[in-house]
């Protein structure tokens, strides 16, 4: 099993996440918050450019379907969005994961060769 050597939580600002470009990640994971960016492909611009080449995304969040915790359907975002809104920022859909039972799992990255 491989351990993480650094590991860091990140409150996101438009103003501030170039500050890590400098010292660029292996893996962003967005966990239960997505539905709430108000602009998220802002935002995922401003974390693609701070990823390692070949560096990727992990966006875990609610299905649009409702079931279990999280909030009201009406306020879930769809994966087909997220993944259109990692298009217009210069992303592209990796991989699907579908083990989780009331969220999917998507991996984005860049779609330069370095990706």
């Amino acid at each position: 099993m491989e351990l993480l050597r650094r590991s860091a939580v990140v409150d996101y600002d438009a103003d501030n996440i170039a500050a890590y470009a400098a010292d660029p990640a292996d893996v962003v994971l967005i966990v239960d918050s997505y539905h709430e960016f108000t602009d998220p492909v802002e935002l995922l611009r401003h974390l693609a450019s701070a990823l390692k080449p070949g560096g990727r995304i992990g966006v875990v969040n609610f299905t649009k379907r409702g079931g279990g915790p999280g909030p009201a359907p009406e306020e879930r975002k769809d994966e087909a969005q997220v993944v259109a809104e990692a298009e217009a920022a210069g992303l592209s859909l990796v991989r699907k994961e579908t083990f989780l039972p009331f969220h999917y799992f998507l991996v984005l990255g860049r779609d330069s060769a370095d990706a």
